[in-house]
């Protein structure tokens, strides 16, 4: 299970709020969780920030980059950025520390907990046992050369 944790304050209250994001989540649009100012199209809701569109953005798991992304959305009127670059049209990845700004609220991506796919898995695997044949290999060749003298 795939999930990051982001982090904002409410205003004008001042009071710190966090959500938790899950990969696996049910939510108002599956395989996403939907960020702006309509608790009817939104999973996160930022009502204080007139800015913010109704339905303006969106955070979803891309499981061949094994990483969390966000995407503005159409309906969003300005742009998201995500750690200083401009979203438009296209998709930013979230890293832990992440600074998201939707018009003039920040949302901080306070911790990321990715786990690693089974091809991924594979992969790695499959890359240890290479290196560690090629040390066996070498050992061998290294003991007979020794066992010789």
């Amino acid at each position: 299970m795939n999930n990051l944790i982001l982090e904002w304050q409410e205003k004008p209250i001042g009071r710190i709020k966090t959500q938790k994001i899950c990969d696996i989540d049910s939510s108002k649009h599956p395989g996403s969780t939907r960020l702006g100012r309509s608790p009817d199209l939104c999973d996160i809701v930022f009502p204080w920030d007139e800015k913010i569109s109704r339905l303006h953005a969106e955070i979803f798991f891309n499981s061949e980059q094994n990483s969390f992304y966000l995407r503005k959305l159409p309906e969003g009127r300005r742009p998201a950025i995500v750690d200083g670059k401009i979203v438009m049209d296209d998709e930013a990845p979230l890293r832990e520390g992440s600074k998201i700004t939707l018009a003039e609220t920040e949302i901080k991506v306070v911790e990321v907990f990715l786990t690693l796919t089974s091809a991924k898995a594979r992969r790695i695997l499959n890359v240890v046992a290479t290196w560690a044949k090629a040390a066996l290999r070498n050992f061998l060749f290294l003991f007979r050369q020794v066992d010789n003298y």
